[in-house]
């Protein structure tokens, strides 16, 4: 029996038969090259080995007689695509885990059952003299290579390109290409992303047809003089033969030939006058055309600087700011397994969203996603494929004490060196990146100084992070001057200002504004540093999307879903959009945040707006149009096109708006519409208003009431019963609350009213409810200690002394409650609540209206139409909408708080039949719900949840802000209902006119 040698449980080789990394290319044909450039396999000498492999999963590779697999092709049993993961394709199972390891902590060893799959397939060549090389694009965890039964090689890390020279492996006619794929190995220590663990061959495959005599590597580099637009450019070569002849070809962007000569010496450097810069606002790429005497190659290349000066980052000698995510390789069917039309899609919603930097989390891309970058412009910065941060779950010192364990020891140094060099040579070319980065979560010690030192080596052309250097062991001494910027992850405020008192490096949050569930809340507030900062040069959203797995019935699942012993949860369901790439409200507030322009101020004496232009290089004249409408009240009364003069990047401009001389200070507002170019289509991409000081936050139809001549009660031993002409209504003298409501075309209530002070748990409250549970915030009862009733000439009121009170602990809140009816038949509830100073501060306060089901229709005048909270409004604004009970869900994978409307002064919901209506002179927030508070609370997936029997209307004094505690910073204190007490009301009338 012949097993696979273990080279999966050393770290010495770590590759077995590879090529040396290059820079990525696909040679062609000359006469190939218009059709290449639409695909890269329109060139012959590319021979496409994706598609339908033969396969063979085994439960432990260890077992395998590795000769009956290469010599009996019948005891493959199934079909596999390549690319894919095998536990997409009904084999073993994904994993979810955040920082635990999936594996016991056993370097260099891995269990001894350690799973595998064998994949077969066959290609022909022909009589040949040309060499051959096979290229694995990315492999998850390590594999070991057969050609006609003869061993190829070995290799590892997962993103990584991996080049085999086959030539002399290869016969004439069919070929059997044998690859046996790891699920773990050493590999594994160094690749324990917060992601799904799968494995499998899951990017592209193929072989390069090459001539004897061949370029095996070639670097661009520019030399820039941004002010006098010139560049000094340098080509680097590597050939099989030093004297082989390389004929260099420069193009602009239209295909104007700027420079061409031919050459046999292995550099050669031109100059070129007049530069067009490349930017993400302004993606202009040259064309770089190489010709040997039988092959040709092309690269689209764009100029740029990348500098730090005085602490602040440059971009073509511009300070500019940027806006973006960590983007994961992810898709619900197909796991990591990404094409052009997937990274498409992505770019394409990015770029509508005002995201202008994507950091590859964490790990490199395939060679695609940067050339797409490179075109319709981002910057990137670059992640090796390192993380080691389950050693921080290890029992002993535990937690970041074992965070430099890995860092700091130097066995594991050829390791990190390999896998920073992996991550960069490839990419040299790309004119989007410009940062590279040594990994994520790994801690630091002298494996990551000398990788940085190795970096620095290989390009010093652009910037190097490293967030997790922040975790030094302070009791060291470490070398930092190869780090050029301080990066951190989900700081405190307090932390943030701490550091500009102080700081040497330009600053950055690699990661924040956790965006798991309802989230994120608290963009806003993280911008005003980011702006207040010169030297604050990003910030990056976790995450892009979220991940969760559709195995073909459309229900997403994640950790613990597929039946993993040991898993994470729905921690990886904290993205932008959802997996299916439907946008999320957090994405809307980004976009709002992140708008390219800016209103400033208003002047109504001389009419003028104070507009800024956010972006870093275009005029906002020349970028954005601007459209206005003025509201009265709930009307729009003027619509037009605002003209920008000429607002140069970065510039504050007063514009002139003749249009305010109209609007009523008092009942008026005014809106303005953000549009801008995406990718050749026209997009809104933000919005500003102006809300005078003066409106006032009541409408004119409020008033719109009848007076009734019958107005009485009666008092049973539960309840006050009150009649007037057309309303009839109880309220129950142990509850305080509507038991019933009902006018002469019938109820509204299904059952009774009730207060709460509770809201399902977002994500982000996975901490606090904690805190919440302890206190009894979930299950409480109300207890009425007094009850009387006043009677007017033209009212009934009736007030409740009264408490909450859950089991076997204080009372959460005291109060006194008056409901109040009136001979207009309007129904108003005011209160005076003392919080218990010893209960955490409340999810919200409100009073919850269980409506019967007809009514699915509502109307309200406040912010809209998105859901909004205190800390999460600014894609929101003022105004009146209408909207059902359907648009108001905000579909999370887990169910959590959602569709919350706030700044409200007047909600309305109605069936065909009659009219509800909630109005105050202060705002307050809504939630009308399909589906009961204690029904999301109680469900883990959405589509487990079941429509309540009653459709809640829940009128809000307050409800917490949103925050980003799910791996952020707490609630700040602003968004919190800790206050010790608070006035409250609201009155409900019932509009006669349906």
């Amino acid at each position: 029996m012949t097993k696979l040698q273990n080279y999966f449980e050393k770290f010495d080789p770590l590759h077995i038969g590879t090529l040396p990394q290059r820079s990525y290319f696909i040679p062609f044909q000359k006469e190939e090259a218009e059709e290449f450039k639409k695909d890269r396999k329109h060139s012959s000498q590319y021979i496409d080995l994706d598609g339908t492999w033969k396969f063979s999963y085994q439960p432990n590779i260890r077992t395998v007689d590795v000769e009956d697999w290469l010599n009996d092709s019948e005891k493959f049993e199934g079909d596999l695509k390549v690319p894919s993961v095998w536990q997409m394709n009904g084999y073993d199972q994904p994993q979810y885990t955040n920082v635990r390891y999936p594996i016991p902590y056993d370097p260099p060893y891995v269990p001894y059952e350690n799973p595998g799959g064998i994949y077969r397939r066959t290609f022909t060549v022909g009589k040949t003299k040309e060499n051959y090389y096979l290229n694995f694009e990315g492999v998850d965890a390590c594999f070991y290579v057969y050609l006609n039964g003869e061993f190829v090689g070995f290799s590892q890390i997962s993103h990584a390109q991996h080049e085999f020279d086959v030539t002399s492996f290869l016969k004439e006619g069919e070929n059997e290409l044998v690859v046996f794929v790891l699920k773990w190995c050493t590999a594994t220590y160094f690749e324990d992303q917060d992601k799904f663990r799968t494995s499998g061959i899951f990017r592209d495959v193929y072989l390069l047809k090459r001539p004897k005599e061949h370029l095996t590597d070639y670097v661009f580099k520019e030399d820039v003089n941004v002010s006098e637009k010139k560049a000094a450019v340098k080509l680097e070569f590597k050939k099989t033969n030093p004297e082989l002849p390389v004929k260099v070809t420069f193009l602009d962007g239209e295909g104007q030939k700027l420079f061409e000569e031919e050459i046999t010496e292995n550099s050669l450097e031109f100059n070129l006058k007049d530069i067009h810069l490349w930017s993400a606002e302004d993606p202009y790429l040259y064309q770089l055309y190489l010709e040997t005497p039988e092959e040709t190659f092309y690269k689209k290349v764009g100029f740029r600087t990348i500098e730090i000066k005085d602490r602040v980052f440059l971009f073509n000698g511009e300070p500019i700011k940027l806006h973006g995510v960590n983007h994961h390789d992810s898709d619900p069917k197909t796991g990591p397994v990404i094409d052009r039309e997937d990274f498409l899609r992505d770019l394409k919603i990015m770029k509508d969203h005002n995201i202008n930097v994507i950091r590859t989390a964490h790990y490199p891309k395939a060679p695609l996603f940067y050339e797409m970058c490179n075109e319709l412009g981002f910057y990137v910065v670059s992640e090796a494929d390192i993380e080691t941060h389950g050693v921080v779950d290890l029992y002993g010192k535990g937690r970041n004490a074992n965070y430099n364990m890995i860092a700091d020891d130097p066995i594991y140094q050829e390791v990190i060196l390999d896998r920073v060099a992996a991550s960069m040579i490839p990419f040299l070319n790309e004119t989007s990146i410009f940062m590279w980065s040594m990994g994520n979560e790994s801690g630091y010690g002298v494996n990551f100084e000398k990788g940085l030192e190795l970096a620095r080596e290989i390009d010093d052309s652009r910037l190097l992070h490293y967030e997790a250097a922040f975790y030094a062991d302070p009791n060291k001494e470490h070398d930092y001057s190869n780090l050029d910027v301080h990066s951190r992850m989900y700081p405190t405020f307090k932390e943030i200002e701490d550091y500009f008192e102080d700081y040497d490096k330009p600053y950055m949050l690699c990661e924040y504004a956790h965006a798991m569930g309802n989230s994120p809340g608290d963009i806003l507030d993280y911008d005003y540093y980011f702006q207040k900062e010169p030297s604050f040069m990003g910030v990056f959203i976790w995450e892009w999307t979220d991940h969760a797995l559709d195995f073909g019935d459309g229900k997403l699942l994640y950790g613990g879903d597929s039946g993993e012993r040991y898993h994470d949860g729905n921690f990886c369901v904290d993205g932008l959009v959802s997996p299916n790439r439907d946008i999320k409200s957090g994405l809307l507030e980004f976009r709002q945040v992140y708008r390219p322009l800016r209103l400033l101020e208003t002047d109504r004496n001389k009419n003028r707006l104070l507009m800024k232009n956010m972006l870093g290089f275009l005029d906002a004249k020349d970028s954005i149009h601007v459209a206005y409408a003025i509201y009265d009240q709930e009307k729009a009364v003027k619509e037009g096109q605002l003209d920008l003069p000429e607002i140069k990047p970065g510039e504050e401009v007063w514009v002139g708006f003749p249009e305010l001389e109209e609007l009523n200070a008092e009942t008026g507002y005014v809106h303005f519409d953000y549009y801008k170019d995406s990718m050749g289509e026209e997009v809104f991409c933000g919005m500003d208003s102006y809300v005078p000081e003066e409106f006032a936050w009541v409408l004119k139809d409020f008033a719109e009431t009848s007076a009734s001549s019958k107005l009485e009660y009666e008092e049973t031993e539960t309840e006050y019963q009150v009649q007037t002409d057309r309303l009839s209504l109880a309220i129950g003298k142990h509850t305080g609350m509507l038991h019933q409501l009902a006018d002469k075309k019938g109820g509204f209530l299904e059952k009774a009213a009730d207060l709460v002070v509770f809201r399902a748990p977002t994500d982000n409250d996975r901490k606090i409810k904690l805190e919440w549970e302890e206190a009894g915030v979930f299950d409480y009862e109300t207890r009425v200690y007094t009850s009387s009733v006043k009677e007017e000439e033209n009212s009934l009121s009736f007030t409740f002394e009264m408490a909450l009170l859950p089991v076997y602990r204080e009372k959460i809140v005291s109060l006194t409650l008056t409901w109040t009816i009136k001979r207009e038949e309007e129904l108003s509830c005011f209160m005076h609540v003392e919080k218990n100073p010893y209960v955490p501060s409340l999810p919200r306060f409100g009073v919850r209206f269980p409506l019967k089901t007809s009514f699915d229709e509502v109307r309200y005048f406040g912010y809209g139409p998105y859901e909004n909270y205190q800390d999460k409004h600014q894609a929101s604004r003022l105004g009146s909408y209408e909207q059902t009970i359907q648009e108001l869900y905000e579909d999370y994978l887990q169910p959590q708080e959602h569709g919350e409307r706030s700044f409200c002064n007047l909600v309305e919901v109605e069936d065909k039949t009659h009219r509800l209506r909630v109005q105050a002179d202060h705002d307050f927030g809504f939630n009308f719900s399909l589906y009961s508070i204690e029904e999301l609370r109680e469900k883990k997936h959405s589509y487990e949840l079941t429509e309540n029997d009653s459709h809640d209307l829940i009128i809000d004094y307050k409800q917490a802000g949103i925050g980003s505690n799910s791996c952020g910073p707490e609630l700040s204190e602003q968004y919190c209902i800790s206050e010790r007490n608070w006035e409250w009301g609201f009155t409900v009338s019932f509009p006669s006119e349906k």
